[in-house]
């Protein structure tokens, strides 16, 4: 126990430092009373141990979306608070509102003490709306302020498309349509439609003429190419080859799976040659 004598006294309490380094340990403390009529002192009971710690610091990040969010569930991970200032974390609590504005409510943490770094939120949930979020822990001295507010959307990369259609339009060009799958929760804000090689292997875009990145071509669904194009060097195409394309879309959360091949494919026409001589007379 640490001497008091001589330190200071403010309103009849001897105030001291306690020594350094010593967060989480526990102190106990006594009262001595010296009068002009002691050389020593007489010292009181011994008081019950006080533990010196403090409430937990604040989280240092908002809760994370957790790649298993869709539209019909929200998770979130959490990061480790590891000042505790003193006594060990005991729980972390962790909150969601409505979706529209409304007051939390827990998810885990509070009622019954959790550890768990990931919480998973799933009755309540509707698609598209943005839910606010936040967290605190909790250890012996009690509850840490809460984290900052994040917005998880309850939202899942669209669905796979359906391939895109294709056909011969005005003899020299085709006629690519592209369809929109269920966007998952979140709004499909582009497109990108590839042209498969004469290789049968490779697959490329064609920004001239079908960007679908592009609101004019991604809001009409629909893209023409000249002939001339996919029997240059890029797709090298050759008369009968089959033209077919693939789609895959893009929203908040990130991209789709690219679609299946076109399934009824059109073939690539036969490309007249200019004739090797002009006309000529015929003696008749």
């Amino acid at each position: 126990m640490a001497d008091l004598a001589g330190k200071p006294q403010a309103n009849g309490l001897i105030v001291t430092d306690l020594p350094a380094n010593k967060l989480g340990s526990f102190f106990a403390f006594k009262v001595r009373v010296i009068t002009d009529y002691t050389t020593t002192g007489i010292d009181g009971p011994i008081s019950e141990p006080f533990l010196l710690a403090g409430k937990p610091a604040r989280p240092p990040t908002p809760p994370t979306r957790d790649d298993s969010t869709n539209n019909m569930q929200i998770v979130l991970n959490v990061a480790t608070v590891a000042q505790d200032n003193g006594t060990p974390i005991r729980s972390y609590h962790i909150e969601i509102d409505n979706g529209m504005g409304g007051a939390f409510t827990e998810i885990q943490g509070f009622q019954t003490n959790s550890m768990l770094l990931k919480a998973t939120k799933s009755l309540g949930i509707y698609p598209g709306l943005y839910y606010r979020v936040r967290y605190r822990v909790k250890n012996a001295i009690g509850w840490s302020e809460f984290s900052d507010i994040t917005y998880i959307l309850s939202a899942r990369r669209p669905d796979t498309p359906v391939p895109p259609t294709i056909t011969l339009w005005q003899g020299t060009k085709v006629r690519v349509v592209f369809y929109l799958p269920f966007n998952g929760g979140s709004e499909i804000t582009k497109g990108y439609v590839e042209l498969k090689g004469h290789d049968g292997v490779t697959y490329e875009t064609e920004p001239q003429n079908c960007d679908a990145t592009i609101d004019s071509i991604f809001d009409s669904r629909v893209c023409i190419i000249p002939l001339s194009i996919l029997r240059g060097p890029v797709w090298n195409l050759q008369q009968g080859d089959s033209i077919v394309a693939r789609v895959k879309f893009e929203n908040e959360i990130g991209l789709s799976l690219f679609s299946g091949d076109t399934v009824v494919p059109v073939l690539m026409p036969f490309t007249p040659h200019f004739p090797q001589n002009g006309p000529r007379r015929v003696n008749a």
